[in-house]
């Protein structure tokens, strides 16, 4: 019995065993069908279901751009995947339409194909900061808009920093949610478009650094939500509308701005002359003014008449460089309350440095520069150096406090009160009349980075006060009348001495604090002043 029972337990165990055996592909034909099924599903049907997932006329404009341009590494973009995917691209969810379109510094080339007025749901396009050429497509708008389409999402178009030529299209004004318009830095000529101050949303308008010309229709006043008005470094001549900043006509009303939310209005490097407007006083949203190498050859306007005491309540930046502008400093100057970076360099400025203006508040206490908020301006602008012809961009956020009034007739003493002046960075009076010695008090300013008082008629000896300037690394005082010792310690320590055939071409003593220059500091620097034939001062030898 106990036999019998074992065989049918082993007979047992050896069914079981059989049934849990697996099935493999060679064991039968419908297994393998569909495993066929499955891997064909991945491999085909799949891709085919995501590319669907795009829409077919969004696909077909994305693809049609990618046919004129090239780029290393190439883009991503493939006929036959969902474009929704691809890099640089943002689809809505509801219906995967593309939305945005942003490669900025993709190192794009080639040129902008017509086809990309297709991508009607777009609401960003930023394209900046790539070698993009050629004149922009003619119907760039215009084909949107009789078509039916309008861009009417397009909120924020940036096209900045490539080669474009060739005129700026019509039909701007039909997108009417832009809100942002940014060309600058490419080489685009002509006129601008009447109809782009329909574009009554628009916030700003930014085409500097092209070779726009004509003169600004008083039609920008349409444009009532402006903030940012960026047009340096083009051919625009002409007076500067009177209506940017148009007022009642009433002086004690000068309350009101058609552009009352204008912040930032930069027209540097053109051509416009004519009268600066007083009401232009009147833009207490303004926190950056730039009106630079414009031709106005007339006095600084005269706001000390003003009722009205909180104009230029909110400006930072002043920029009247190279606008021939004479007469002498107005006091009103000294009201600017938050007045970071003054720069009335290269004009025709007499009479002397009012003492009030020594004592710019924010460039005072340090309350007042612990509440100015230091990324207040984000757009670039043109800085002039020394030189006239050596121009540089630097962002604004960035510009240290200064005061630059260099290349003017300003004469008399420096006043005692520049000592207030404890968080300017900058300070550039150079090439002006200024006469007497140079006050001790400048020792006060231990911020001060650039001290550029060369050509004047300063006499006496380098305040030795000064080797407390511990952040000093440019120190510029040739053709004075100064005569005897470089001051010595602290920075001054770190004073190379040139070479001696250059000696006297040297005209600024140029301090740093690299390891490779600590070797200079066991050098006494003896300073020797002589006439030269015109009866200015120049330096003539470093004595060790």
């Amino acid at each position: 019995m106990e036999i019998i029972k074992m065989k049918n337990n082993k007979a047992t165990s050896s069914k079981e065993k059989k049934e849990e055996v697996p099935t493999t592909p060679c064991q039968g034909p419908k297994t393998q069908l569909l495993l066929f099924l499955r891997q064909w599903f991945f491999l085909v049907l799949l891709p085919s279901f995501a590319s669907a997932a795009c829409d077919q006329v969004d696909h077909e404009a994305l693809l049609s751009l990618a046919s004129k341009v090239s780029s290393s590494p190439p883009l991503n973009w493939s006929a036959s995947t969902n474009c929704c995917l691809w890099e640089g691209i943002l689809c809505n969810q509801d219906d995967q339409r593309v939305i945005r379109a942003s490669l900025p510094g993709r190192g794009l080339n080639g040129v902008i194909s017509p086809y990309i007025t297709n991508l009607t749901y777009l609401t960003h396009l930023n394209l900046a900061w790539n070698s993009l050429s050629g004149p922009l497509p003619d119907d760039l708008f215009s084909s949107l808009s009789s078509n039916g389409n309008n861009y009417t999402s397009l909120t924020i178009l940036d096209l900045s920093f490539n080669k474009f030529t060739g005129l700026v299209p019509p039909g701007l004004g039909a997108c009417f949610k832009l809100q942002v318009f940014r060309t600058g830095f490419n080489y685009l000529s002509g006129s601008l478009p009447d109809d782009i101050y329909d574009a009554a949303n628009l916030q700003e308008l930014s085409l500097p650094v092209n070779h726009i010309s004509g003169v600004i229709s008083d039609d920008i006043t349409r444009l009532k939500n402006l903030k940012i008005l960026w047009l340096t470094s083009n051919q625009f001549s002409g007076p500067i509308p009177s209506h940017i900043v148009s007022t009642t006509g009433d002086h004690s009303a000068f309350n009101f701005s058609t552009l009352q939310h204008l912040t930032k209005l930069d027209l540097g490097n053109n051509n416009f002359t004519g009268e600066l407007s007083q009401s232009l006083y009147s833009c207490k949203s303004l926190t950056a003014i730039r009106l630079a190498k414009s031709d106005h050859s007339e006095p600084l306007p005269d706001y000390d008449n003003i009722v009205e005491p909180d104009g230029f309540h909110n400006l930072q930046l002043l920029a009247l460089e190279g606008c021939q502008f004479a007469g002498q400093l107005p006091t009103w100057l000294a009201n600017l309350k938050n007045l970071q970076v003054l720069d009335l360099a290269f004009n025709l400025i007499t009479g002397g440095l009012p003492n009030m203006l020594c004592g710019l508040p924010v460039l005072t206490p340090k309350e007042a520069v612990d509440q100015v908020e230091r990324g207040y301006l984000e757009m670039p602008i043109f800085v002039m150096s020394s030189n006239a012809n050596n121009q540089k961009y630097k962002q604004l956020s960035k510009l240290p406090p200064a005061i630059y009034l260099g290349s003017n007739n300003i004469s008399g003493k420096i006043p005692i009160e520049i000592g207030q002046l404890k968080f300017v960075h900058y300070l550039d009076l150079s090439h002006n009349n200024f006469s007497g010695r140079i006050p001790d008090q400048i020792s006060n300013l231990t911020n001060l980075e650039r001290l550029d008082l060369s050509h004047n008629h300063l006499s006496g000896e380098i305040p030795a006060s000064l080797k407390g300037l511990n952040f000093l690394s440019f120190f510029s005082v040739p053709y004075n009348d100064l005569q005897g010792l470089v001051p010595t310690g602290s920075q001054f320590d770190t004073l190379p001495p040139p070479a001696l055939k250059e000696i006297q071409a040297y005209v600024a003593l140029q301090l740093r604090t690299a390891l490779a220059l600590k070797a200079f500091k066991a050098f006494h620097q003896y300073i020797q002043l002589r006439r030269d034939i015109t009866g200015r001062s120049c330096l003539l030898q470093l004595s060790l």
